[in-house]
């Protein structure tokens, strides 16, 4: 059993075999910015300072002047990232690092920025999907980017 707010990170694993012809896998570019209507997202890539394959995605939600978006707690947290690698081998599911050492569900609004530790040890490219419920809206907007790991050095945010 793991906790709803655990430090730790689970990485789930299964194989399976698919009949049919070897799919293409397309070049992959880093796609860091979304838009919604008059809403932005974005996501921020630096490498984490401690030595290793982690970086810090920063999630930026922003309305039509630049104002940071209300984020409402799902499922527990004010947001979740969810990375598939482009070789469908692999996923990541990632909750903020604000959650970390917080013991139950997050249950206050909030107006701010969310990092996330990503391990790059396994996923070095992938489709991330950023999952937000924002102030005002019935349901969950889920927000694509697509991220190249290795076309970012120790000092690209």
């Amino acid at each position: 059993m793991i906790p709803i707010r655990s430090p730790r990170r689970v990485l789930l694993s299964e194989t399976f075999n698919v009949e049919g012809g070897n799919a293409k896998i397309a070049s992959i570019k880093s796609s860091l910015s979304h838009q919604i209507g008059d809403r932005s997202f974005t996501l921020e890539v630096r490498k984490n300072e401690i030595p290793g394959d982690e970086y810090i995605l920063k999630f930026k939600a922003r309305d039509a002047k630049g104002r940071p978006l209300t984020l409402k707690p799902v499922m527990g947290a004010h947001a979740h990232l969810v990375a598939f690698d482009w070789e469908r081998k692999g996923f990541a599911h990632l909750h903020p690092l604000e959650a970390e050492g917080i013991i139950g569900p997050v249950t206050d609004s909030i107006s701010k920025d969310l990092e996330f530790a990503f391990n790059s040890t396994r996923i070095s490219s992938c489709r991330l999907w950023a999952q937000v419920l924002l102030e005002n809206d019935e349901s969950e907007t889920f927000i694509p980017f697509s991220i190249n790991l290795n076309s970012f050095s120790d000092d690209t945010n």
